[in-house]
């Protein structure tokens, strides 16, 4: 629309906090967002240069431009509060140049945290018989980065792969803390917390050559269940057996030319399912830049 940049089209973030403390972490309790139209790509284009690494006219990445407006969304969240404590302190008579301080982990309760985030918890077991040790490390991630060999038909089998048990190597071995030694360890990468809102980014870069694309098709469902993904301890596992389904909202596509992967044109496929208790089937549409069609599920999976 043509008022894009218009306060009400905008989409509000209100913070607020009855912290007094000098270190706060961000626990808004009242998210607000404001629906509105799809914008044409022109006003997308005049907001890039706030995100500092973007230019217009170059070769950008979908999976980077994602992450670089989920890394806006979340500083200028955490700036907001910062803001919002300093008053605080202010209001109370905190002497001047003392700046407020963020919990460490602030950035987790933010709002790109909160709706994309989730937990994978590294296990890795000791081989030695007489130990069979098990350390365990956690990481944050915002969405998922899959590979694409051989053996991936579907999106399944390359979460398969991503949690699939390996051993690693002489040069690569693992101290055990228990027993001292350096083994060949077991490393298992699994998903301790599932997020709200999952991403899965299909690695289809590769090294090498002047055609350096993965155009190897990779099907998919309109649902998946993640239960077989989760570590078998983790906290979402309270119901043992239960699927741990997520609904398919959005397929972004790489459009290249002759398998090259360092330029070409991204588009969206997008699901409509029908409301609940109606009849008809799931219909898709076709998002590139202004231009929205519907297309049909068969085009969608090629």
């Amino acid at each position: 629309p043509d008022d894009l940049e218009s306060e009400d089209a905008r989409v509000p973030v209100r913070l607020s906090s009855s912290e007094t403390s000098r270190r706060l972490a961000v626990r808004p309790p009242n998210l607000e967002f404001c629906c509105r139209p799809a914008g044409r790509p022109e006003g997308i284009v005049r907001w890039l240069p706030r995100l500092g690494e973007f230019n217009f006219g170059s070769q950008e990445d979908a999976h980077e431009l994602l992450r670089s407006v989920l890394r806006l969304i979340e500083d200028e969240e955490l700036r907001e509060c910062s803001e919002a404590l300093r008053r605080q302190t202010s209001g109370a008579g905190a002497g001047l140049g003392a700046a407020p301080l963020l919990e460490p982990n602030a950035d987790l309760t933010a709002a790109p945290s909160r709706l994309f985030g989730g937990l994978l918890v590294s296990q890795c077991t000791c081989t030695n018989r007489e130990c069979a040790a098990n350390s365990y490390t956690f990481e944050a991630f915002m969405d998922l980065s899959l590979d694409i060999t051989e053996a991936t038909d579907s999106v399944e089998d390359a979460l398969k792969l991503f949690t699939a048990p390996e051993r690693l190597d002489k040069k690569n071995g693992w101290k055990c803390e228990t027993c001292s030694q350096t083994v060949r360890a077991r490393k298992q990468l699994t998903i301790y917390s599932a997020p709200n809102l999952l991403v899965l980014n299909l690695k289809r870069f590769r090294y090498g050559g002047m055609q350096n694309k993965v155009t190897r098709s990779v099907s998919f469902e309109v649902s998946l269940n993640l239960r077989p993904f989760l570590w078998r301890h983790s906290a979402a596992e309270t119901e043992v057996g239960k699927p741990l389904m997520y609904e398919l909202r959005a397929v972004v596509v790489h459009l290249d030319k002759a398998g090259f992967s360092h330029f070409g044109h991204y588009v969206a496929y997008v699901p409509r399912r029908a409301p609940e208790g109606a009849q008809g089937h799931v219909r898709w549409y076709l998002l590139d830049d202004s231009q929205v069609t519907e297309v049909s599920e068969a085009e969608v999976r090629q």
